[in-house]
């Protein structure tokens, strides 16, 4: 909202039932993006809630560790519920031995980001998911906001082509610029479905 310099994030459940186009019929938001890019992934959103966004940036999963890696790490807090769930893909090792505030590395907070319990509901096991994403992201707008402009769009620069995007290089500039210059602790937060 750049009238008022506030930051807004939503995160949309994955499973919605939406209908993609021609033979693809009703199927998970998720699979939009596998079938048809960010592109259809956009238009299944704005069908869902009666929206008109026009851009996107795709952030895929390697990307997001290299940005956390690039911007030297970010403090989350991981709790004690957590400790079992999160666990490296790669080996299914577990990625903390205690709770509290740890530096998170990028495969530390990709691997906080993407566990799921399977031993509790699903819907609460992606709650729990989701608040995870959102404590992880949190701490990197927290980190970006120490970040000296000059380092922050270099960083940018190296990364954009892991990033798909219909946005132009100077629309992405100025919208980073809303973003750092809003409170970033107090970046408003909420999913839907909200129960």
């Amino acid at each position: 909202d750049r009238c008022n310099g506030e930051a807004r994030l939503l995160s949309v459940e994955r499973d919605y039932l939406v209908t993609l186009p021609g033979e693809l019929g009703r199927n998970k938001l998720c699979t939009a993006t596998y079938f048809g890019g960010p592109g259809m992934c956009l238009l299944a959103v704005n069908e869902l809630f009666g929206l008109n966004i026009g851009l996107y940036a795709q952030i895929d999963i390697s990307a997001a560790e290299k940005i956390i890696d690039a911007i030297g790490g970010v403090d989350v807090e991981i709790f004690d519920s957590e400790l079992s769930v999160i666990r490296y893909v790669s080996n299914w090792k577990r990625v903390f031995s205690a709770p509290g505030i740890h530096t998170l590395n990028g495969a530390q907070a990709v691997a906080t980001m993407r566990s799921r319990d399977i031993e509790i509901d699903a819907v609460e096991s992606d709650r729990n998911r989701n608040d995870r994403q959102h404590r992880v992201l949190a701490a990197c707008m927290k980190k970006l906001e120490q970040m000296q402009p000059g380092s922050i769009f270099s960083m940018m620069a190296s990364i954009l082509p892991a990033v798909v995007t219909n946005i132009t290089m100077a629309d992405l500039a100025d919208i980073v610029y809303t973003v750092f210059q809003s409170d970033g602790a107090a970046l408003a937060q909420a999913r839907t479905p909200s129960g």
